[in-house]
């Protein structure tokens, strides 16, 4: 039976009386094209991309007292509205009110991979 890749077939000599293999070729496109296999088979190309812009979400935290810096980053993180325009009370004394989403139009890809040269 040949090979179902290249088609190449095992070509030797043997001893007619004792069968003992004389001489073996083992065809050298034959070990090219097991070789190409195993890359087509094994190897892949893996890209990665990401794509970034800047987009600006904004809060107004209305407070009958000073606050510290951690309060204010509790206060709008621990808020979770979205709702554009609307005044929520926080707690006693303190509002929050979400101003709206500002979309940064220029994205900057980011792409990372072994690419082919053009």
């Amino acid at each position: 039976m040949g090979c179902e890749d290249c088609g190449y077939y095992d070509v030797y000599r043997e001893d007619a009386e004792t069968g003992e293999i004389i001489e073996e070729y083992a065809g050298f496109d034959h070990e090219y094209a097991q070789d190409d296999k195993e890359k087509t088979m094994s190897e892949k190309y893996i890209y990665e991309v990401s794509e970034s812009s800047v987009d600006v979400r904004s809060w107004t935290i209305e407070s009958d007292r000073k606050l510290t810096e951690d309060e204010v980053t509790d206060i709008y993180q621990d808020s979770q509205i979205y709702d554009e325009g609307k005044e929520h009370q926080y707690s006693d004394g303190i509002t929050i009110t979400y101003d709206g989403t500002e979309y940064g139009d220029d994205a900057q890809p980011l792409l990372k991979g072994d690419f082919k040269d053009d």
